[in-house]
């Protein structure tokens, strides 16, 4: 592999006319000076292309004389391959060159959705990836370069750049070498292949515009926290001088100088032991992560545009549901006070709209469910259905149901609902609950609904097409969704073994077809024409930020985009407007 750096503009041009093949793929890469690209504090500081048949890679500055070079690159350029390729994309911008401009979407590919597309359990990273399917030793020259760095003290705004061409070259190169050898591998997913192409320029820039936020109310939230932290830990003090919060064996140690045994230190436990220490401990940890988790890295991240740029991670997830970074915006839930913070700007408005019990709607379709569909083709609460046929509080059933989808056991579902009881301080239902004969409740569930028998049909139409090919299902977009494979304790010949779990195939099912929903849906918002509104979506959950005067009509885009009555029970929505994203119901 040969990985060259242009000396001058001159050059440049000389090694792209050795080296291109014009109206062929490009594979691309680009090195940065750090990782804050959306919001446009970091930038490329070199580029590397290279070309078929991958045995070379051109690496070049970005700025001054070269822009030219590399904007004619892309023009050549009949198709384009990178790994992250927004990520790319982004840093690309901030010199002032837009790489998407050059191509039609279908010319624009991406090798980290990709993999995922071929098999969705494996790491996404280049480095995995190309030692997997391309070659082992893939990793080398990063590792080098690692070493290097932390020798001398290099960040990667100040490594030399003669120091980044092996590493940044064989980056490009590798991402062709992996491209074509997983993309024939797919053509069975060309729908699905097609849809991720669609959506990634609408990723790329709801990442780039960001979501508003207030930013006085996010410092006045992040003092206040700071002050109920001193005075939660002020308090812990009080209770247990010199204890560390953070350390188990302390922790535990503690609680036995009160007389109390724990058997560990675990949010669950800690809100069923009846001691001030317990209630400390939690109010404690509760304002250290709103603090440290949330308020104070947001700080850092907002304040170069005013608002937060997360990135969005189109295939994240084992199921296809997107994941998101920098800030994690997946898993601040409906009602918490954070969302107060995400607000419009003035002649603006937050349109949210959620899907109505999708999951569970989705199970009643795939399972052809008859008990399902009747509560929700009526209007009936499904959760007060459950709890009439078991016997049980409108609560108890609810918790029920979603456990039992999830493919728990009469043993997990008893432990779960507790779980989820302590969770939400429904401590009066506790004792209910360990009172139960969860075997005959288990039965009893599984005798009215058709979970298991969906889960059987997942399993038995998997085995039974890994007879001839591999084992999966195929989600309502078109993507397969493997087995689990985890690795055996014994050891065969010196060797752990994979085993096979089929039994969460019908949960892959649903979640996987409820991200291809949501996916599709933020195409067909984006070709209604109010795309450019997009902020966020949430797992069943998208977000636009929509000027006064077109937000009505937006919402009702938005509401033809979601709503799904090819589905038995049909797939409906709720949606509302408000100024601030915590006030839409």
């Amino acid at each position: 592999m040969e990985c060259i750096l242009a000396e001058s503009p001159q050059h440049a041009v000389e090694l792209v006319r050795k080296h291109a093949t014009r109206g062929d793929m490009l594979a691309w890469d680009t090195e940065t000076t750090g990782l804050q690209v959306r919001n446009g504090v970091d930038y490329a500081r070199i580029i590397q292309f290279s070309w078929r048949p991958w045995t070379a890679a051109v690496i070049m500055p970005v700025t001054g004389p070269y822009a030219a070079i590399i904007r004619r690159v892309f023009y050549d350029a009949k198709e384009m391959v990178g790994h992250n390729t927004k990520f790319d994309v982004h840093a690309m911008a901030n010199c002032d060159i837009n790489v998407l401009d050059f191509f039609e979407l279908e010319q624009v590919h991406d090798t980290m959705w990709t993999a995922r597309l071929y098999d969705e359990r494996t790491s996404a990273k280049l480095k995995d990836l190309a030692g997997r399917y391309v070659r082992e030793d893939a990793g080398a020259s990063q590792a080098a370069l690692k070493r290097l760095m932390k020798k001398e003290k290099w960040g990667w705004d100040t490594v030399p750049v003669k120091y980044l061409v092996e590493y940044g070259g064989n980056d490009a190169i590798i991402t062709g070498e992996l491209y074509d050898e997983l993309r024939p591998r797919i053509d069975y997913a060309s729908e699905a292949y097609l849809r991720e192409q669609k959506l990634s320029p609408i990723l790329y820039r709801m990442e780039r515009i960001g979501l508003y936020i207030d930013s006085d109310l996010l410092e006045k939230a992040s003092d206040l926290q700071a002050k109920d932290l001193a005075d939660a830990r002020q308090h812990l003090d009080d209770i247990a001088p010199g204890m560390l919060p953070t350390s188990p064996v302390q922790v535990k140690a503690q609680f036995r100088k009160f007389g109390v045994e724990v058997p560990n230190t675990t949010a669950e436990t800690m809100m069923t032991t009846d001691h001030e220490l317990a209630r400390a401990l939690l109010a404690f940890r509760h304002a250290h992560k709103l603090l440290n988790t949330y308020l104070l890295p947001w700080q850092k991240l907002v304040a170069p545009t005013g608002r937060l740029h997360p990135g969005f991670n189109q295939l994240g997830t084992a199921t296809g549901r997107f994941s998101s970074s920098d800030p994690n915006l997946q898993n601040i839930p409906r009602g918490h006070v954070l969302r107060d913070l995400f607000a419009a700007p003035e002649g603006s408005k937050i349109l949210v709209a959620d899907w109505n019990q999708m999951e569970l709607r989705l199970y009643a379709h795939y399972a052809e469910d008859e008990n399902m569909r009747a509560a929700f083709l009526s209007g009936d609460d499904i959760y007060q259905q459950a709890a009439d046929l078991l016997g049980v509080p409108r609560q108890i059933g609810k918790m029920i149901m979603l456990a039992s989808v999830y493919g728990a056991g009469p043993r997990t579902l008893k432990k779960q609902c507790i779980s989820m009881s302590v969770k939400n301080a429904e401590f009066e239902l506790v004792a209910l609950l360990e009172s139960y004969d969860w075997d005959e409740l288990y039965h009893r569930f599984h005798s009215q609904y058709r979970i298991k028998e969906l889960a059987r049909k997942c399993e038995l139409g998997a085995r039974r097409r890994g007879m001839f090919d591999e084992s999966y299902i195929r989600t309502w977009g078109g993507r397969r969704q493997r087995p689990k494979l985890v690795l055996s304790r014994k050891e065969i010949n010196g060797r752990r073994q994979e085993i096979i779990i089929y039994k969460d195939l019908a949960n892959s099912l649903v979640q996987g077809s409820s991200a291809d929903l949501m996916k599709q849906a933020l195409i067909d918002v984006d070709s209604a024409g109010f795309g450019s509104y997009l902020r966020l979506t949430v797992h069943d959950e998208m977000v636009l930020e929509v000027p006064d005067e077109i937000v009505e009509e937006a919402q009702r885009a938005v509401e033809r985009a979601m709503v799904r009555n090819e589905f038995v029970p049909p797939l409906t929505i709720g949606s509302d407007y408000a100024q601030r994203y915590g006030e839409a119901k």
